[in-house]
Parts: C-alpha cells; structure tokens; sequence
C-alpha cells in the first residue's frame, strides 16, 4: 500500500512538473516573441532614416552607395527575423513589406506588435503610425517571429494537448480501479487521485486525493471487505492498468510511443528546415557576395532567415521528450 501510494504521489509530481516546464517554455518563447518584434522595429526605424539620408544625398547630387550598402545589411538582418518583400520605388527608394503590411515606405516607418488571444495564443499585429492597428497573424510566414509562434502555438500546444488526455485517461482509469477496491477500513468508493472532470489542463491539476493522501492504510488493494486485511486482488488489477487500453484506447505504452514519435517527426522537420536554410543561405551569400553588396536581391533576402527561425522548436521538444520519458518510468 504504502509503494503505491509513493507512485501516485511521484505519477502527479512528474505531471505537474512538466505541465510547468511546458508553460513556462511558451512564456519562454512569447519573451523571446516579443524581443524579436522590437527588433523588427528597430531595424525598421534604422531603414526609415537612410532611406531619407538617401534621398538626401541623391537630392544633393552625392554618393549614396555606402548608405545603400548599409540599407542592404539591415534588410538582410531584417529577412532573418520576419519574411519580408522588398519593391523598389523607381526614385531610387524601396518599400519593405512584412506579413502583408508595410514596414517602411517614403522614408517613414511602421510597426509590429504581439499580443495574446483570449485562448492564449500569440497574435501578430501591423501597428501603422497613422491608422488602426490590424492583425496580420495570417499573413505571417518565415524567419524567426513565424518559427517562434510555431513552436509555441502549434507544437507545445499539440504537445499540451497530448500530455493532457495521457494524465487524464490513466488518473480515471486508476480511480476507476482503485474505487471498486477496499482500504484496510473497509471503505470503498475513494478515488486515488484528483483530476478533474475534463483533460483540459489535467497535467497540471493533478494530485493525490485528500482521501488518500499519506494514508497508506486507505489504499484500496483489496477486491471485497471479505478479503481484509491481507487481499490484493484490486492491486494487482491496479498495476495490470499498465498494459490496458486505457489511453484513448491504448495502452499507455502505446499512447507515450505515439506522442514520442510525433515528437521526433517534429525535431527531424525542423532539422530538415534548418539544413535546407542553410544550403540557401550560402548559396545567395555567394551571390551578393558576388554582386560586391550593390544590387538587392530581395529574393536573397527573403529566404535568408536559416537555422535562427527553427531552432526554436527543435530545442523545445528535446526537452519535452525528455520530461516524457520521466513520466512513463512511472506508469509502467
């Protein structure tokens, strides 16, 4: 009694724990969501001035490469935090687009801004000077602000959702168990655990129940009153639970193969997406290189957001595999 008990307290530790490793990993990537947005509008400032001190210079009469050449580094850097679209004005200009809104044009600049919905998912805004701010989540494709939503919207979110219905369907199926049994009292009906009525957020609720809590003696091992104080019959159904289909109608061993697998398909996407960047980046590096940094190849620059936009994900979901394994040392 007293070892099953030490492993349901353990099962709800290791649950909660990494209920709150998850969260605190999409706080972790909405810090870093939001750093990535000021930067955005740093750059975008820093264009807004030498597209000015451009036309200025040509206005004058005066060189105007060096600030052209400074004007392509910072849409090269700008092309790794967001997918951007470059179109020249035919002054000698450019206008810099991002997700479907306008960053600089005519020597002024626009912005970017995040917040959350009332799910709390991340939304991506065009903040114009002048005018409303409008949603332009959507329109949000490539470089690292996309990667970093990605990987906190979509997969933490999935992996939420996963870990969830695990926590819930095994804490139901042993309470289940567990209330058909008797404690040394000669009680029936408790449950070993509390987890609520719905797998939302069941990782982190999870605890053992009041009932039982540092009451070995309320274990329910027995399988009928008859059989106290020595029956086991309950316990042995309790740890043949480990290999019934009780996780949407598998086996937990089968329920944790299948988040592990989705898992390693996400990591190997994002390594595949890292690689191919990479091939990208040195290929166009060598173009501009070869252009000596006069001509602006705005296909260079919107592709040019290589292993930065993905490591995201795939250092997240290292760390949730391993939480995972924790986990199941337990169940089995």
């Amino acid at each position: 009694r007293t070892a099953v008990l030490e492993r349901a307290e353990t099962f709800a530790i290791r649950a909660n724990d990494m209920a709150s490793e998850l969260a605190t990993q999409r706080d972790d990537l909405l810090h870093e969501a939001r750093e990535t947005v000021t930067s955005i509008n740093a750059i975008a400032e820093d264009l807004a001035r030498i597209e000015r001190q451009i036309a200025i210079a040509k206005g004058g009469g005066s060189d105007a490469a060096d600030l052209m050449q400074e004007r392509e580094q910072l849409l090269r850097k700008l092309g790794e935090f967001v997918d951007i679209r470059v179109i020249e004005d035919g002054g000698g200009g450019i206008v810099v687009q991002a997700a479907g809104a306008t960053l600089v044009e005519g020597g002024r600049a626009n912005g970017l801004g995040v917040d959350l919905d009332s799910d709390g998912r991340m939304r991506i805004f065009a903040t114009p000077r002048n005018g409303p701010a409008s949603e332009v989540t959507r329109f949000l494709s490539g470089g690292k602000l996309a990667a970093l939503r990605e990987a906190r919207d979509e997969d933490l979110f999935e992996l939420q959702s996963a870990l969830d219905e695990f926590v819930f369907d095994v804490g139901t199926a042993i309470n289940q168990q567990h209330a058909a049994g008797y404690g040394l009292d000669g009680v029936s009906g408790r449950n070993l655990f509390d987890v609520g009525g719905t797998s939302v957020g069941a990782a982190r609720a999870i605890r053992v129940s009041a009932d039982v809590f540092e009451r070995p003696d309320r274990i329910a091992a027995a399988g009928s009153a008859d059989s106290l104080p020595g029956g086991s019959d309950n316990a042995v159904a309790l740890v043949r639970l480990g290999s019934s289909p009780i996780v949407n109608g598998n086996p937990p061993s089968t329920a944790y193969g299948s988040i592990v697998a989705n898992i390693g398909l996400k990591v190997s996407r994002a390594e595949g997406e890292v690689a191919h960047r990479e091939a990208v980046h040195s290929q166009l590096e060598a173009i501009w290189q070869s252009t000596s940094g006069v001509s602006l190849d705005e296909e260079m620059v919107a592709l040019s957001k290589f292993q930065r936009a993905y490591e995201a994900a795939s250092r997240v979901l290292s760390t949730i595999d391993r939480l995972l394994e924790d986990l199941m040392q337990v169940v089995r």
